[in-house]
């Protein structure tokens, strides 16, 4: 891409140069414009103000003129001590200036003092008449006097033969005087004016303070917003113009203070940025013109590889993506011999979830790494699928499966460091081979992915090479789990019942609830429950068996319940709110009914599954300890737990390993602990009347399995509960332990 060249670059800065002085210039003009335009509309408003002030003192003016040149006045002032007077007074001079001129004080000033006040405080009050005195005593005093002084003249242009009279030296003296004074700290107009013969000495004086009211009303007369007074001393808030009340002697006294127009933020908010914007853009984009021309190319190119390494290759690891994988394979299958192996972090949703995202992106790239140090070379690539999944083809000559798997496995016998914590992870992987088990790479991919799903089947951390009958099982697998994903809801499930006889009375004391698929004999709880398990469904079918087991206790009363308990149900929050839900509903005798749990559960020792077995005990449920012999057994859990009942496995009783010396040892020492615990001991999977006898004879106090009843649905089960029950009170033999078992 062709570059600009150096003369036209310096051609360019000359015109931007110009064209933003030029700009700067109208800038700065239109800047003083409208500063301009804001300080006249500032001086206006203050000049407004100072006008209707000045209207205010020449209209105190002619208030006095006209009251003090009434005919009655001096006749009243002569008569003042009589009510008569002072009620004319009141109404003609007080009431008027006072009310109708807003006149703080008004009253007369005789030779020797104040005689009359009228003031909120109530006429003729001591208190009135001195401070009326002390208001207007500056005012009076230059009345009276006559002479010269500095203070502001208020002429108010009255014809002299009004202003003046002459006095009995031939001077000229005013008749009236008024002036802007400070009285309590604040401004006031405090007027005077001679009362009929001026050589009377009487004086009508008025006292007008320019009050907060007064204030507000200049404010709304002349439309200023925010208008109010503040102390002289004060500072101007921010954004507020200011207009100072003098005294007529000079003195500041007070301060207005406003928001005054601005005419000129039209310009210097509006107008100048918006001219401001322009020219920066304008130079802006010229210069971006010209730079960008410059890098367009280079990012072309810089895009171009980016994006070519996108649509190839992982960013987060640097391994080849799937579509990358896709067109190696497609080059390679059915031209040349190899074998791809599909490798699946186990539980890395699990890290995700707990540990973080970013933890989880350290242990891919890890993961990455050393599966790109071990498949190093030409024979082999290694990309990355997606999430936790990736992706290695052998084409190598040994095609070894085994060994192929073998060194996926050691790849995580070192523990992977995230976050200076030391994990150890496991590996799932599923090999096929090409052209044996695949001879496109839609097959081959299918045959790997086939036999990734049955390692992890299989409890995950192994690898599995896929064969035809591997491929068969995998898809029996998944045809069982689209079976059991609707079970539930479809009603697929049903519950059966065995009886668990007493030996002391050969009456059956409790019946077992077991699952089944309805239409699927074949299919055993063995081998359908570890895959409801897997597809994270216990819980639900765990409930749904509740519910079924308590509804059908209700068919045989007197014989308790027992009803099998999954770890995953035990681990949910749920369980207890389910119980006692169904409890509800059936109005069950907690009693009745005995949990079966198995010795894994006792293995988790959180307290939720401590609260969760102590919240059944506590609402009155049983609980028996399952296949006790086969797991983790030991004897901690029964001085643990509070036990009711010990299952003792069939492992023990079926085949005729009770006649071992050894396991019948084993077998008795069981019995004897739980008989001396209180606890009672339940042999499963009896199936003839010499391990009854046996069991009898050691003190064993219940039995169960074939030789009594086979698991038979809930209808089935209340006549074979009967036919048990009758069959034991007829028994002619005595209830002692030589007495055998009655068959079915």
């Amino acid at each position: 891409m062709r570059i600009l060249s150096e003369p036209k670059r310096s051609r360019g800065a000359t015109i931007i140069a110009a064209i933003s002085a030029v700009s700067f210039v109208g800038m700065a003009g239109v800047w003083s414009a409208g500063v301009s335009m804001n300080r006249f509309a500032r001086d206006n408003q203050s000049r407004l103000i100072a006008n209707l002030i000045t209207r205010s003192v020449h209209g105190n003016i002619e208030q006095l003129r006209l009251s003090s040149s009434k005919r009655e006045l001096p006749e009243k002032i002569q008569s003042i001590e009589t009510p008569q007077a002072l009620e004319w007074l009141d109404r003609e001079i007080g009431a008027v200036h006072a009310e109708d001129y807003d006149q703080r004080s008004v009253g007369i000033i005789g030779p020797k003092g104040a005689i009359y006040t009228f003031e909120p405080f109530g006429r003729h009050s001591l208190d009135g008449l001195n401070q009326l005195e002390a208001q207007t005593e500056l005012v009076v005093g230059l009345l009276r006097s006559g002479t010269a002084h500095d203070l502001v003249e208020h002429d108010a242009s009255y014809p002299e033969i009004e202003a003046k009279y002459d006095d009995t030296n031939g001077r000229k003296l005013s008749r009236w005087d008024i002036h802007i004074v400070e009285v309590n700290r604040s401004p006031a107009i405090v007027g005077a004016a001679r009362i009929g013969d001026a050589g009377t000495g009487n004086i009508l004086v008025t006292v007008t303070p320019i009050s907060p009211f007064r204030i507000e009303m200049i404010g709304r007369t002349l439309m200023l917003e925010d208008l109010k007074g503040i102390d002289v001393l004060s500072p101007t808030p921010g954004g507020y113009a200011e207009f100072v009340i003098h005294a007529d002697d000079g003195k500041p006294i007070s301060k207005l203070v406003w928001r005054p127009q601005t005419p000129g933020n039209a310009l210097l908010y509006g107008i100048l940025p918006a001219m401001f914007a322009m020219v920066v853009i304008f130079i802006a984009l010229f210069a971006i013109a010209v730079r960008r021309l410059h890098v367009l190319n280079e990012h072309a190119v810089k895009n171009s590889r980016k994006a070519l390494y996108l649509a190839n290759f992982d960013p987060l690891s640097g391994l080849a993506n799937r579509r990358n994988f896709g067109e190696y394979l497609d080059k390679l299958v059915g031209r040349r011999p190899c074998q791809i192996a599909f490798v699946d972090l186990d539980d890395f949703k699990l890290i995700n979830d707990t540990m973080g995202h970013s933890a989880g992106d350290e242990i891919v790239k890890t993961i990455a790494d050393r599966l790109t140090a071990t498949f190093s070379g030409d024979d082999y690539r290694v990309a990355r699928l997606g999430g936790d999944e990736f992706a290695i083809v052998d084409s190598s000559p040994e095609r070894d499966a085994d060994r192929f798997g073998e060194r996926i496995m050691q790849l995580i016998c070192e523990k992977v460091q995230v976050d200076k914590i030391a994990l150890s992870m496991s590996l799932s992987a599923g090999i096929a081979q090409s052209p044996e088990f695949g001879t496109t790479v839609s097959e081959l991919m299918r045959n790997a992915d086939i036999a990734l799903y049955a390692a992890k089947a299989e409890g995950k951390g192994a690898y599995a090479i896929y064969s035809h009958k591997l491929g068969h099982l995998v898809e029996q697998r998944r045809e069982r789990e689209e079976l059991l994903a609707g079970a539930i809801e479809n009603g697929a499930f049903e519950l059966h019942y065995q009886p668990i006889v007493c030996l002391a009375t050969d009456l059956p004391t409790s019946i077992e609830a077991l699952v089944r698929l309805k239409r699927n004999p074949n299919l055993t709880p063995d081998v359908f429950i570890p895959i409801v398990e897997n597809m994270g469904l216990m819980p639900r079918l765990g409930e749904w068996i509740i519910k079924a087991a308590f509804e059908d206790s209700l068919k045989w009363p007197g014989v308790h319940t027992s009803i099998n308990l999954s770890p995953l149900q035990i681990q949910s929050a749920d369980l207890l709110g389910i119980v006692d839900g169904y409890k509800a509903e059936f109005d069950i005798d907690p009693a009745t009914i005995i949990f079966e749990i198995t010795e894994g559960v006792l293995l988790d020792k959180t307290q939720h599954v401590r609260s969760v077995l102590d919240g059944l005990k506590g609402r009155g449920y049983k609980l028996a300890l399952d296949d006790f012999g086969t797991g983790y057994s030991s004897l901690s859990y029964l001085g643990d737990m509070n036990i009711d009942r010990l299952k003792l496995d069939q492992s023990f009783v079926r085949g005729g390993r009770i006649r071992e010396a050894r396991n019948a040892t084993l077998v008795k020492a069981v019995i004897d602990i739980g008989r001396n615990l209180g606890i009672e001991v339940v042999a499963e999977g009896v199936e003839d009347l010499a391990e009854v006898e046996a069991l009898r004879l050691w003190g064993c106090s219940h039995v169960q399995g074939y030789l009594l009843s086979k698991a038979v649905p809930a209808t089935a089960a209340v006549k074979r509960l009967r036919d048990l029950m009758d069959k034991a009170r007829n028994s002619e033999l005595p209830r002692d332990r030589t007495r055998k078992l009655t068959v079915i």
